[in-house]
């Protein structure tokens, strides 16, 4: 794969990622398959201009940036992916993910519940690479175009988990958060209930404190390996 040198965004580069968002917010940002987007539909949204810029992230090393994590590919293959209906926080559209990892997160939420009376929330499951590049510009932009700071908290398209159904992340939230009672997952009786018994059905936390891959900690991501 062929990397490109970026280390800081010029002005007008600034301004062609703010035009990138914008199309997407007036075009996309209702669709109920809005996490499913193809490159070739993201692309088709563009002028050539935008078209360049973005597609220079799509060979940038995020290694440079401090991330260690791996390279999972640009998966475009949504066959197996299935909405998910239940438990899961639909603010913001709507969330997919594998079948089986639907099953096993519906098996371990029942299990939670007879155990601490207490479910979990899906806050985002599978995201398509195109998808992942519009999160990243939003991260960006929040950032004040800190690609260093950006790199550690959202991975760019290819070396996210969340686009990769082998290694499937799920981000996930308690009630009591979408309820605006609490706001760190960390402290909640939920992910107490994780770290002890998640590894049975097949979910690992992916980012915990002081990780190998560089990345800043994230209690409520979670991914799924097939057992």
């Amino acid at each position: 794969m062929r990397k490109t040198v970026l280390t800081k965004l010029t002005l007008k580069e600034k301004h062609i990622l703010q035009s990138i968002l914008i199309k997407f917010e007036l075009k996309k940002s209702r669709s109920p398959r809005k996490r499913l987007i193809s490159f070739k539909t993201f692309f088709c949204m563009l002028t050539n201009e935008e078209n360049a810029f973005a597609n220079i992230f799509l060979t940038i090393d995020p290694k440079r940036f401090g991330f260690k994590g791996e390279w999972y590919g640009l998966n475009e293959s949504h066959k197996n992916m299935i909405r998910v209906k239940k438990f899961a926080d639909t603010r913001d559209g709507c969330h997919y993910l594998p079948s089986d990892v639907v099953a096993a997160f519906d098996k371990m939420n029942k299990a939670m519940m007879r155990e601490v009376g207490k479910v979990l929330y899906l806050d985002s499951g599978f995201r398509s690479g195109a998808y992942q590049l519009i999160i990243f510009f939003q991260q960006l932009s929040a950032n004040k175009f800190n690609l260093k700071k950006t790199c550690r908290r959202v991975a760019l398209p290819g070396w996210s988990e969340h686009g990769a159904p082998e290694r499937q992340a799920c981000d996930f939230i308690t009630l009591d958060i979408l309820r605006g009672k609490k706001d760190n997952f960390s402290c909640t009786p939920e992910y107490k209930w994780l770290l002890e018994h998640a590894n049975a059905f097949g979910f690992y936390l992916s980012y915990p404190k002081n990780n190998k891959f560089g990345v800043v900690f994230e209690p409520w991501h979670w991914h799924w390996e097939k057992p």
